[in-house]
């Protein structure tokens, strides 16, 4: 729960020191996308303490009201996860990290890997970026070496082509966005 509101701060943070850099350097009001953004972050933040107080106000045997809570905060995610995409489209060079999912990638990934926890990870983190959808198996075949080049060309990368191969610059990308340092 408290990852999810300091993910939130970060996020509110983020649109708010951008919003204000953008209209100190120039004399027309940020774009209006990112102040609506802010606007529903702020609501998920007021959502996010309202659902907190429910959790403590749960007596521990009533599982159908924590189920319910659980259901409400996982859409409330689910939104914020939406907002966040949002923001990294309407903000230019901002990086918001995962408020759920940390991994440092150590090693280069690439075809053909089996049973492998850094490619379990990477699945992980390719499924957060929209590029796989399917299991995590751990597996580095097909799916994963097009779900890597989405992810590629996700992030814009110019300097090298979109090969699907993890890795040190791709490695480094995934570091930055998913390592929580």
């Amino acid at each position: 729960m408290r990852r999810r509101a300091a993910f939130l701060v970060i996020a509110l943070g983020a649109a708010t020191a951008w919003t204000a850099t953008a209209e100190a350097a120039s004399s027309t009001p940020a774009y209006s996308g990112v102040a609506d953004i802010k606007q529903g972050l702020i609501g998920h933040l007021q959502a996010l303490d309202a659902l907190d107080a429910e959790i403590l106000a749960l007596k521990s045997d009533d599982a159908a009201a924590f189920s319910r809570t659980q259901e409400k905060m996982d859409n409330l995610t689910a939104d914020v996860s939406e907002l966040a995409k949002a923001l990294v489209q309407q903000v230019p060079g901002i990086v918001i990290p995962s408020s759920t999912f940390h991994y440092r990638w150590d090693k280069d990934l690439r075809f053909g890997m089996e049973n492998n926890k850094d490619v379990r990870a990477l699945q992980s983190a390719l499924q957060k970026e929209g590029c796989l959808d399917g299991a995590i198996t751990g597996n580095f075949f097909a799916k994963t070496r097009v779900a890597v080049i989405c992810f590629q060309r996700k992030r814009g990368f110019s300097s090298i082509p979109a090969s699907g191969y993890v890795g040190p610059y791709t490695r480094k990308v995934l570091n930055d966005a998913y390592a929580g340092e």
